[in-house]
């Protein structure tokens, strides 16, 4: 899961990015995978089936936690362009985990719900507008979490911060090394 900072008071979705041991960032995996809706346990007959995943197909209650959770910040990428760019990219590479986009998009906002990164800084108390140390960033979120995270930074700002869990979604796991490759300096800027 990666938490996107924009001008927000709460990170927000950037993906539910799928890794694993021989490919961190699994993409376009299945990419001639063709959603099939199934309502009422049964598939939707071919003739009916959308060519691709559409935000349209989600429910609308869904819909409504996603424009809060994964919203897109820029015009001209409205949030059902993201969420399918994110889908088509990400999203077909767990169908064997999420058997539907309503499946793969509800866990990414549960673990959103879940995992509220400012809250957990906020009780510690530490963290205002002045230089923080990357290390008590970490730090606070993993007495939480349980877990490494990542941080992408530009400049001295926070921009992403990654939390990674496990195959079935709940349980916090470190984040891959590879990604801590991702550095920021170690004295940085968190704005609460």
């Amino acid at each position: 899961m990666i938490n996107t900072r924009a001008k927000e008071s709460r990170f927000t979705l950037h993906g539910l990015w799928p890794f694993n041991a021989t490919q961190l960032d699994p993409n376009n995996i299945n990419s001639d995978f063709q959603y099939r809706p199934i309502i009422e346990g049964a598939q939707v007959p071919s003739a009916q089936v959308p060519t691709s995943f559409q935000a349209s197909q989600l429910p609308i209650v869904l819909l409504y936690k996603l424009a809060k959770s994964w919203k897109s910040y820029m015009r001209s990428y409205p949030n059902g362009d993201f969420w399918k760019d994110e889908y088509d990219k990400h999203g077909t590479c767990t169908v064997k985990k999420f058997r539907t986009p309503v499946e793969y998009f509800q866990k990414a906002n549960d673990l959103w719900e879940a995992n509220p990164i400012e809250d957990w800084f906020r009780r510690d108390g530490r963290f205002t507008d002045t230089d923080v140390q990357l290390a008590e960033l970490r730090g606070a979120i993993m007495n939480k979490f349980g877990s490494v995270p990542w941080f992408q930074c530009e400049d001295k700002f926070v921009r992403q911060i990654g939390l990674c869990f496990d195959e079935v979604g709940g349980l916090g796991a470190n984040c891959p090394k590879e990604y801590q490759k991702k550095q920021c300096p170690p004295t940085i800027q968190y704005r609460l």
